[in-house]
C-alpha cells in the first residue's frame, strides 16, 4: 500500500517501465526464454513431506510475480469490482495512480510498488543474509525492518507501523507485537511479505516444529494472533507448494489441503490472542467455492479487504481458478479490495509455480518490468546466495 520514496530500494524500482512501451493498444506475448537462470537445490520439505528441487528461475518469478501484483494494484487500492468494472474496465496495462485515495497529491507514477514490495524485499534482505551467516534470522527481519521504517512507513497498515516503531526505540522483536488494540494484527501484513521466508525454511530443511515456531515469531513481531500465525503458515505452504510442484502436476484440491492443513497448526502451537473467525474453514470452504462465480466470492470475502480472514481466501479462489495464466493475476486486481496486496499474494504463488516465464499475454510494458525486477539489488543478492546453496556440497536429505 506505501508508495515507495525516490530510490528507496535502488534507481530502476521507481523507473518506469512505460518508458518502452509497445505502440498504444498492442497486446505481446512474453517472451518464451526471458533470461537463462541455471542452478537448482534439492532438499527434503518437511511442508511437503517429500525431496523437492526448486530451480533458480522459480525464485526469480517469485519477485517478479510480487512486484507485477503490487504495481498493477496499486492504483485501484480500495476500488470495488464494480467500480473498476464501470470506470476503468478490464486492467491491462500500468495505470495512473492519482486515484488512489493514499496516494492523492503525491505525483506517483505508474508502475509504483508499495509496502507489499517494500517489506518483501525487507524479509529477502535477512533472509540471503541468514544464508551466509548463524546470526538469529528473526534478529536479521527486526532489523531490516528497522532500516525500512527509517527509509518510510507511508501507507503501512497500524500493526506494522506500531510494532516497527517499538523495535525502533529498543523493544525486542518477541514483544514489539504485544497490543491492547483488539483490532490489531488482523491485516494481511504477514502473508504480503512472507514468501522470503518460505525459501529460507526449504533451504535450511527446518523440521515442522521449527517452521511453526519461525513463522509464530515472524507473525507475532508485528501481528501477534492467532489468525495471523494461521496466515503465514498458509502462504509458506502454499509458496512451497507451488515452488515445488510441475506446473503439469498442480493440483488444486491438493494445494487447498495443503494451505488448510498448515493454516490448521497455529491454533494448536500459539499462545497469541485468538479471534472467532475460523481462518482454517475459511480456506477449506475454497473446495466447494472454486465452483463459484466471481460475483459470489467477491461478496461471500468481504470484497478482498485487507482483513486477512476475507483477503486471503478471496486471493487463493482467483489463484485456483487459473493457475496457469496471467489472468488469474489481472482478474484478483479487477475484483477490487486491498488490490496490491491481494496481486502481490497471488502474483507470488504464479512466480512460483512457472517461474519467470509469467504464463500468458501481457502488453509489453509488464515484461518490461519484470525484467527490471531482476536487476533489483536486493533480487541480484538473493540470487547469487541460492548460486552458492547450488555450489555446495548437497548435505544429506532430512526425511
Amino acid at each position: 500500500m506505501e508508495p515507495l520514496a525516490p530510490k528507496t530500494l535502488c534507481e530502476l524500482q521507481r523507473g518506469s517501465p512505460l518508458e518502452f512501451p509497445a505502440p498504444p493498444g498492442e497486446t505481446l506475448c512474453m517472451p518464451s526464454k526471458v533470461t537463462e537462470r541455471i542452478g537448482s537445490i534439492t532438499r527434503h520439505s518437511s511442508i511437503l513431506e517429500r525431496p523437492i528441487t526448486i530451480e533458480l528461475s522459480r525464485v526469480a518469478g517469485v519477485w517478479d510475480g510480487i512486484a507485477l501484483g503490487d504495481a498493477l494494484g496499486l492504483p485501484v487500492e480500495t476500488f470495488s469490482a464494480e467500480r473498476i468494472r464501470s470506470e476503468i474496465g478490464p486492467i491491462r496495462s500500468f495505470l495512473s495512480n492519482e486515484h488512489n485515495p493514499f496516494l492523492a497529491g503525491k505525483n506517483v507514477p505508474p508502475a509504483s510498488t508499495s509496502d507489499d514490495l517494500q517489506l518483501t524485499m525487507a524479509v529477502l534482505r535477512a533472509v540471503t543474509k541468514g544464508l551466509d551467516t548463524d546470526q538469529n534470522i528473526m534478529d536479521l527481519i527486526a532489523s531490516e525492518h528497522i532500516e525500512a521504517l527509517h527509509r518510510s512507513d507511508t501507507g503501512w497498515g497500524a500493526s506494522t507501523r506500531e510494532a516497527v516503531e517499538k523495535l525502533a526505540h529498543g523493544t525486542h522483536w518477541q514483544d514489539s507485537g504485544q497490543t491492547n488494540n483488539e483490532r490489531r494484527g488482523l491485516g494481511n501484513g504477514i502473508p504480503m511479505k512472507i514468501a522470503p521466508l518460505a525459501l529460507f525454511i526449504f533451504v535450511k530443511q527446518l523440521p515442522v516444529d521449527e517452521i511453526v515456531k519461525l513463522v509464530t515469531e515472524f507473525a507475532g513481531m508485528t501481528h501477534r494472533t492467532e489468525m495471523a500465525v494461521s496466515a503465514g503458515l498458509a502462504h509458506v505452504a502454499a509458496v512451497t507448494y507451488c515452488l515445488g510442484t510441475s506446473p503439469d502436476k498442480f493440483d488444486r484440491d491438493e494445494f487447498i489441503s495443503l494451505v488448510t492443513k498448515w493454516s490448521a497448526k497455529a491454533a494448536d502451537n500459539t499462545a497469541f490472542p485468538q479471534q472467532s473467525d475460523d481462518l482454517t474453514a475459511r480456506l477449506k470452504r475454497l473446495h466447494q467455492m472454486i465452483a463459484e462465480s466471481p460475483q459470489t466470492v467477491i461478496q461471500e470475502f468481504g470484497g478482498g479487504s485487507c482483513y486477512v480472514y476475507d483477503s486471503l481466501p478471496f486471493s487463493y479462489y482467483f489463484f485456483l481458478s487459473n493457475p496457469h495464466s496471467l489472468d488469474a493475476l489481472l482478474h484478483t486486481v479487477e475484483s477490487g479490495g486491498d488490490t496490491d496486496s491481494n496481486g502481490a499474494m497471488v502474483g507470488s504463488l504464479l512466480g512460483a509455480l512457472h517461474g519467470e516465464n509469467l504464463p500468458g499475454d501481457c502488453l509489453y510494458s509488464l515484461g518490461e518490468f519484470a525484467r527490471q525486477v531482476r536487476e533489483w539489488p536486493e533480487v541480484k543478492e538473493c540470487h547469487q546466495a541460492f548460486c552458492v546453496e547450488v555450489a555446495r556440497p548437497q548435505s544429506p536429505l532430512v526425511g
